[in-house]
Formats: structure tokens, C-alpha cells, sequence
């Protein structure tokens, strides 16, 4: 059995080409021998200072190399790295910090400053007891360079199995507090190595990590398979449409991934017109669906987007589309790749043939052991024979390439007929006067619920009614499931990682 741990292969990998290009960020680039010294010397900091195997190690703030070394670092001692995302409100950083029971944080400044109000509130469970802050000092917390920089490698890493855990990753909690899905080092490792017949990664690549390595797809698709190849990653601390665009040029890019809202606003930048893309061959796009103007808009520069469709709980992959089959199914997200396994369930029995339709259930090395201190949540989640349930309804055609629906719980029933928003809002964003749409039910004394379309405009002034959606509609979406009601908002309500809170908007409109 390979050693899968996550810093057994990349201490691998550094020992066997040194001086390779291995990180870049802010200006500077580390080798894999390089990157690696600071690992170890990091580690055994961490180790002095009390944190021992199985801890948990969080890591609050944006983008940084610091997160990436905390991670490697924490597998050479055996603890649980815990990337949290840093737009949470204090009291939902002290509930994660508190049900993962850390025992260390890693901040950058201004979440320090949030993290000691967290502390001084003295909310039960909290168990930190080692800070580190990058960048610049702050009061009470010791300087990340200076642990590296003043502490000699790790003589003695700890003995880290394949199945222990890697990863503690808190899902967004949409429907109330977010739970922790266990990653182990084996999760990681078979994800990666599922994408690899499909998206395929060199030693010669460039990979640009854009999306927020606090989510488990910004982790794990662009950093982990890139150096497990050898290639180069470059980490950009937060996203701007012209720094990204610049970036790509600069460092010459070659692959990325990104959620489309981050495609739309670069292709609506000044500077998309004359950017050089020329380094970039393909993107993953996921954690929405993927507007069909994504696609084309970036085929015309010769950039090919891919849909991919995952969940932190399955590290996060289920599928990607190939990218030679982009140009012929660009709805698609793909067919089942190696290593998994994918059904379509419905009322309990199995949906075959073609066109079949049912929630998603996937099974694979990849599939979280379940959630932290939650066996309750384990058990609703995922089967006695290891199957877990997405909660998406899915479809498969009869040449084997799948498409999400929807979430099950977004299901809008009008008339007795079952409309899927998803299906709806991705013809519904074709229409140029729209720029954000979320579909969704409310309460209607005649049809039970009414369709209704919340619209985030592309002008103020020029508000399209029901029947300007018809261009859009027309010949492509069954009648029934046209919206029956046009609400216009200034931005659509998301949680602090980013997707869309359909309830508060159903809250909200259906009391009108």
C-alpha cells in the first residue's frame, strides 16, 4: 500500500526533485526542497509548543503559503488541519472552534483581532491555547516566520496511517449549524487520484489557486493533485478580476479552478478584451451551476471551462466532464470516473436505464468516514454499505453522462408538477438583463407554490416582467414551470461560503 499521507508524498516528492518550483506567492517561489525545510521546521515548532497527534490545528484567514505549510506541517506530527473560513461572524468561528475542540490557531491580522474577541468571551469548549499570526505582529500571538525560522526540522515525524485523519472541513449549515466531515489522508489521495484520468495535471504545469483554500475543492483539486504531478502552485490571496487576469499572464498559468461567479465578473472586467490567456488551456468551474455564457465566452478565447460536481464530504469530487467532451454535453458534469461509484436512488429502489432520474448516492476511497462527534448526522448521511446521499437529484442519459438537477430540498411543486430552480436559472441567466437569478417556491392558494424568479438586475432602470423571459424559455422549458412571479433584489442573501439562502429568500417572499 503507497503511502497516502499528505505529508509522506509530498516529502516524497520534495526528496526526489529539490529544486523544482513548488509554491509561489507574493512575489516569492519555493522549491519542493525548500518548501519542504520550512515544513519540518514548522512542525516541530508546533510540536514545543504542546500540539500533539490528533489535535486539531485551525488556519483563519485568506489565502496565504501559510496555510499550505500549516497543512503538510500538521500531517508530519499526525494532527487534523482545520481550514475555517474567515467570513464567518465571531459567534460561528467560536462554535467551530469549540465542536472541533483546536488546540491551535493560525490567523492572518484582521481575524487575530476578531479571534481575541472569540477568546475573551470565554465560550465553553474552547481548548486554544497556541496562536500564530502571519504577515505582521499582533499583541498575544506568536509571529508564524519566527516558529519556522527559530525551530531546527523534525527528527522524529509521527506515525500517520493512510485512514487517519487529514482534514476536519465544516459544511456551510444552510438548514442550521454546519458539521464537520472527517477527511482522511486515504480521502484525499483517492480523490486526486480518480481526476487524474480525466483532468490531466504535469510536472510541467502551473496551477493558479484562486478559490478559497478554506473550501475543500480550492484545497485539494488545485494544490494536491498539482504537486503530487510536480507542477507549480500559485496562490493568490483573494480574487480580483484584474489581478486574476494579470496573474494568468504573469505566471503563465495553465490550469485553475474557479465558481462561475468569479468567470462572470472577469468576463464583465475592461481589461478581459485584451488579456493574454494564451498560457491557460483548461478550468474547473464549480459550486454552481455553470452559465452556459462561461462556456462559450472563454471557448472563444481558447480557454475550455469544465463543469465539475462535488461535496466536501467526497473530497470534494464526484464527477468532472473531460474536457474533449465539453464542447458536445457542456451541461453535463460528467460520467462516473475510476475508483467511484454513483447511483440514482428513488423512494428507496435504484433508477437504471436511460434518462433515469433520482438523489445522487456516491461511494468511493474519497467518502468522508462521517461527521466530527455527530454519528446521528453519520448515520442519515451515509449507509451501512458506505453509499452517501448527496441530497441532489441527478440524471443520467443513455450514453452515460450525468447532470445535476437540483437539491432535493429546492424542489419547487406547483400544480402537482415538480419544477427544478436549477433547470430554470440556467436558461433564465441567458437573458442579458438579468445577472443573478435563485428560483423559488411561494406559497400560491391555486397552485400550492408559485414559480417565482428573485432577479438580481442588470439595470435598475430596464426590469423584465414574466413575459420578457419568453425569448429565454420558449421551446426549451416546459410551460408549467415558467415563473409566475419576478422579484427583484440589489444582491441574493448567501451564507459565509458563498451559496445562495434560498430559505430566507422563501421566508421573505412569501410572506408578500
Amino acid at each position: 500500500m503507497p503511502d497516502m499521507t499528505y505529508s509522506g508524498w509530498f516529502t516524497a516528492r520534495a526528496h526526489r526533485e529539490p529544486q523544482r518550483a513548488a509554491l509561489t506567492f507574493e512575489g516569492r517561489t519555493w522549491s519542493y526542497g525548500e518548501l519542504c525545510d520550512e515544513v519540518d521546521r514548522l512542525a516541530q515548532g508546533l510540536r514545543e509548543r504542546g500540539v500533539r497527534q490528533a489535535d486539531r490545528i485551525a488556519y483563519v484567514g485568506e489565502n496565504h503559503a501559510a496555510l499550505l505549510m500549516t497543512l503538510i506541517a500538521a500531517g508530519r506530527i499526525g494532527a487534523i488541519m482545520l481550514p475555517v473560513n474567515f467570513r464567518l461572524a465571531e459567534e460561528e468561528l467560536a462554535f467551530i472552534l469549540a465542536d472541533s475542540g483546536a488546540v491551535a490557531v493560525v490567523a492572518d491580522p484582521p481575524r487575530a483581532q476578531m479571534l481575541d474577541s472569540v477568546f475573551a468571551a470565554g465560550h465553553e469548549g474552547m481548548a486554544v491555547r497556541v496562536r500564530l499570526v502571519v504577515d505582521q505582529p499582533c499583541t498575544g500571538w506568536e509571529e508564524f516566520t519566527e516558529v519556522v525560522e527559530g525551530s531546527a526540522p523534525i527528527v522524529a515525524p509521527a506515525l500517520v496511517r493512510n485512514d487517519d485523519p487529514a482534514l476536519l472541513m465544516y459544511t456551510s449549515g444552510t438548514t442550521g449549524r454546519p458539521k464537520g466531515a472527517v477527511l482522511t489522508h486515504a480521502n484525499l489521495w483517492w480523490n486526486d487520484e480518480s481526476l487524474f484520468g480525466i483532468f490531466h495535471v504535469t510536472a510541467q504545469d502551473t496551477t493558479l489557486a484562486v478559490a478559497p483554500l478554506f473550501h475543500i475543492a480550492g484545497l485539494n483539486v488545485t494544490v494536491g493533485m498539482t504537486w503530487k504531478r510536480g507542477g507549480r502552485v500559485v496562490v493568490m490571496r483573494r480574487f480580483t478580476p484584474s489581478a486574476f487576469l494579470s496573474t494568468i499572464e504573469t505566471e503563465q498559468v495553465n490550469t485553475l479552478l474557479a465558481v462561475p461567479a468569479m468567470f462572470l465578473a472577469t468576463m464583465r472586467a475592461p481589461e478581459f478584451a485584451e488579456a493574454d490567456l494564451s498560457s491557460l488551456r483548461v478550468c474547473l468551474c464549480g459550486g454552481a451551476p455553470v452559465p452556459p455564457q462561461v462556456v462559450t465566452t472563454m471557448g472563444e478565447r481558447g480557454v475550455t471551462v469544465v463543469p465539475a460536481y462535488g461535496l466536501t464530504e467526497c473530497a470534494p469530487c464526484v464527477m468532472v466532464l473531460a474536457p474533449d467532451a465539453a464542447a458536445t454535453h457542456p451541461s453535463s458534469v460528467g460520467k462516473v470516473p475510476m475508483y467511484m461509484d454513483v447511483k440514482l436512488m428513488r423512494e428507496g429502489v435504484e433508477q437504471t436505464g436511460p434518462e433515469a432520474e433520482g438523489e445522487i448516492w456516491v461511494r468511493g476511497g474519497n467518502i468522508t468516514v462521517g461527521y466530527w462527534n455527530n454519528p446521528v448526522a453519520t448515520a442519515a448521511a451515509i449507509d451501512e454499505a458506505g453509499w452517501f446521499r448527496t441530497g441532489d437529484v441527478g440524471r443520467r442519459d443513455a450514453a452515460g453522462f450525468h447532470y445535476v438537477v437540483d437539491r432535493i430540498k429546492d424542489v419547487v411543486i406547483t400544480g402537482g408538477e415538480n419544477v427544478y430552480p436549477a433547470e430554470l436559472e440556467h436558461h433564465l441567466l441567458d437573458h442579458p438583463a438579468v445577472v443573478e437569478v435563485a428560483v423559488i417556491g411561494t406559497a400560491d392558494d391555486v397552485w400550492g407554490e408559485a414559480v417565482t424568479a428573485v432577479v438580481v438586475p442588470a439595470d435598475d432602470e430596464e426590469r423584465v416582467g414574466a413575459d420578457d423571459f419568453r425569448s429565454v424559455l420558449e421551446g426549451k422549458v416546459a410551460r408549467f414551470k415558467w415563473p409566475r412571479r419576478i422579484e427583484f433584489v440589489n444582491e441574493l442573501p448567501r451564507n459565509a461560503q458563498g451559496k445562495v439562502l434560498k430559505t430566507v429568500l422563501r421566508d421573505r417572499f412569501s410572506e408578500k
